[in-house]
């Protein structure tokens, strides 16, 4: 295992390890059969976040026409994306999911049962969906029937979805109201679960997605990077502050990763990036608020707004309205 995991870090070293996720292929082996010495004589430097630093941009264009070209294997590879952003998912309101809509779809056409009743079961069927059901539909997968890749639900038939909830939630297939699974308009969410993709934050602030063949065009891959780059900044948490999209990496299934630069990811996102940094500077500008006590003979002066401490806030506040009175 030992010289498994050396020859893993040489490939690494050299860039010639496909894939979008090569970094965390080299933490893992690291951690997992390399001795400290080892590690040190194969190098630290190419693993985790420090093998993403050492990577070099690519240009856009480049990278594009990379990713399309795939490694030249016998199969249509899937063209993934690896983001890393600048959040901290164990914080509530920093754990995205969603759905990002992409302009020329997966390539994949899915499979999707849904839970539903009346004209919204009707509609389902017309657009597509491959099983459409209630108490039949609860019963098939009870049985073990889950040939599909998604589930929705209408809100009056979500009870028939909370019966096999055992079942689907470990799967990643239950109706989630976050993914717009739950919802009235059946047809809308199949032709957008059809042309999108979901996105969920793992552990460490990462979304991985599908987003295209190595069959697509250069500017198909492209434009639907650009929609899953917005839709990620269309619901970035007001709690984050900075730079809030710190890396890209785009690859084919079988290929090399591309580092996509910084100035291209802000061109995509039509100068967001730098409208976000322009207020994280200025607000690093603001006046530094004041942490310990003042003097007893600036309270009457002291601006109120620059004090850290709300018990003192209190005390000035209520030592002023005294003093008003007693004038």
């Amino acid at each position: 295992p030992i010289m498994a995991s050396l020859s893993l870090l040489r490939r690494l070293a050299h860039g010639v390890l496909p894939g979008a996720h090569a970094h965390i292929a080299a933490s893992t082996a690291c951690r997992s059969f390399l001795a400290p010495h080892a590690l040190a004589a194969a190098g630290a430097a190419c693993c985790g976040q420090r093998f993403m630093a050492g990577k070099p941009y690519t240009p856009l264009a480049e990278s594009m026409e990379g990713v399309s070209r795939g490694s030249d294997r016998k199969f249509i590879e899937s063209v993934d994306a690896a983001i890393r952003l600048n959040i901290d998912p164990r914080k509530a309101d920093q754990a995205l999911r969603g759905l990002a809509v992409l302009p020329h779809g997966t390539g994949k056409k899915m499979r999707i049962a849904v839970f539903a009743t009346g004209p919204a079961a009707e509609a389902a069927k017309k657009a597509g969906a491959c099983i459409v059901g209630t108490d039949d539909l609860v019963e098939k997968i009870k049985e073990g029937f889950l040939d599909f890749d998604r589930a929705v639900a209408t809100p009056s038939c979500m009870s028939f979805a909370s019966k096999v909830a055992r079942v689907l939630g470990p799967r990643g297939l239950m109706p989630n109201p976050k993914l717009g699974t739950v919802t009235d308009d059946v047809e809308g969410i199949i032709l957008r679960l059809n042309s999108g993709v979901p996105f969920k934050t793992d552990k460490e602030g990462n979304i991985h997605c599908a987003i295209g063949k190595t069959g697509f065009e250069t500017a198909k891959i492209q434009d639907n990077l650009i929609a899953l780059l917005r839709a990620l900044n269309a619901v970035k948490p007001k709690s984050v502050g900075g730079q809030y999209i710190l890396d890209v990496f785009v690859s084919s299934s079988m290929g090399a990763s591309y580092r996509i630069g910084l100035p291209d990811i802000n061109t995509m996102l039509g100068g967001a990036m730098a409208a976000a940094q322009v207020e994280a500077t200025a607000h690093q500008a603001q006046p530094t608020r004041v942490k310990r006590g003042i003097d007893p003979k600036e309270w009457a002066t002291v601006d109120i707004d620059t004090i850290a401490s709300s018990k003192l806030k209190r005390y000035l506040v209520a030592r002023r309205a005294a003093a008003a009175v007693a004038a």
